[in-house]
């Protein structure tokens, strides 16, 4: 009977490791996948910018942890190859759940300024103006 206590607390011990190492490798996880997806965006802004369009931000911020991936985009801009339409907006949120790299949603409170190349300028305020796309292999 004596060595009952010791038992109990080398399970202990165990448990404790165990949730460390897993709470560790949950951790090395989350910030892999958030720099692997702020650097998928900045390679999409990147070739949108090679098939002519004009792309333009402040400030691309990454956060969530340990919930989601958060990209904030400060002062997204973007203007056609053809100069047709120019959009630009106060802050792009984009959010994907750690665990569903197949549903992305967007949120873009605030102001919106549409310009057409004819001079047109369409100013929308927004409160909550959000989107969700959701895709698999076949389809988005």
């Amino acid at each position: 009977m004596p060595n009952r206590p010791r038992a109990r607390r080398r399970g202990l011990f165990v448990l404790f490791f165990m949730v460390i190492i897993l709470a560790g490798a949950y951790t090395g996880y989350w910030f892999f996948m958030a720099n692997q997806l702020k650097t998928g965006v900045i390679d999409w802004i990147e070739e949108q910018r090679a098939l002519g369009y004009q792309v333009q931000h402040d400030n691309l911020r990454m956060t969530g942890f340990p919930y989601r991936f958060h990209l904030t985009v400060e002062k997204p801009a973007v203007t056609t190859p053809d100069s047709e339409w120019t959009w630009q907006g106060e802050k792009l949120d984009l959010v994907m759940q750690t665990y569903n790299f197949q549903h992305l949603i967007g949120y873009s409170p605030g102001t919106h300024i549409v310009q057409t190349a004819n001079g047109d300028v369409i100013n929308a305020k927004a409160e909550t103006l959000q989107a969700s796309f959701r895709w698999n292999s076949e389809s988005m």
